[in-house]
């Protein structure tokens, strides 16, 4: 009961960088997607991700190599501020359960997480 009350809260009320978690829901062609964007409270850089059914898109903060050494589907975009520059970004790096997946370098983060749902 009491995550549904943290849920409401903090989905979509405060921007990432006001040093409260921005968590958000992402409507996809394929499904849905939940996405996380977390303020480092020393430095003020964000660490943004968003997950859906099967795999993740993560900013540049997270490492693609432990993805690829757990075996996840995991992609990576660089030079992001916000969930929504997540999603607009062009992917750099995919781990090869993504690539199974048939996410590939170049493509926007949302067309990725899309073939991750």
């Amino acid at each position: 009961m009491w995550v549904e009350k943290v849920e409401t809260v903090i989905r979509g009320t405060l921007p990432c960088g006001s040093g409260l978690v921005e968590v958000r829901e992402l409507a996809l062609s394929r499904g849905a997607a939940v996405a996380l964007c977390q303020s480092d409270y020393a430095t003020g850089k964000p660490l943004i991700a968003a997950f859906a059914s099967k795999g993740f898109v993560m900013c540049g903060l997270l490492d693609i190599g432990a993805a690829e050494r757990l075996g996840m589907a995991a992609v990576r975009v660089l030079g992001v501020g916000s969930i929504d520059e997540l999603l607009e970004r062009e992917v750099v790096q995919v781990t090869s359960k993504a690539r199974e997946l048939g996410v590939k370098e170049g493509m926007k983060g949302r067309e990725a997480l899309d073939k991750l749902s």
